[in-house]
């Protein structure tokens, strides 16, 4: 969140940095009361040139959108 929360908006995305900050604190706050999160919003996110990617492009941090993305597949494949 902290390369996210100091980036600024991708001409290329979707979703301002604002709105895509907004969905992922929404989803952790589902997380942390119900345990359960809507899938389909956090897959969207990580599609390629959807927001994250093309925010961390913009931004100038890919190697560590890769990380995450890549951690995030892994986590995804534990439960899908």
């Amino acid at each position: 969140m902290a390369y996210l929360e100091k980036s600024e908006d991708s001409i290329w995305s979707d979703m301002e940095v604002d709105a895509t900050v907004k969905l992922i604190n929404k989803q952790l706050h589902l997380l942390k009361s119900s345990g359960k999160v809507n899938v389909s919003k956090l897959n969207y996110l990580f599609l390629p040139t959807a927001p994250l990617q093309e925010i961390a492009m913009e931004n100038g941090w890919v190697d560590e959108y890769l990380k995450l993305a890549e951690q995030f597949d892994s986590h995804m494949a534990k439960y899908c």
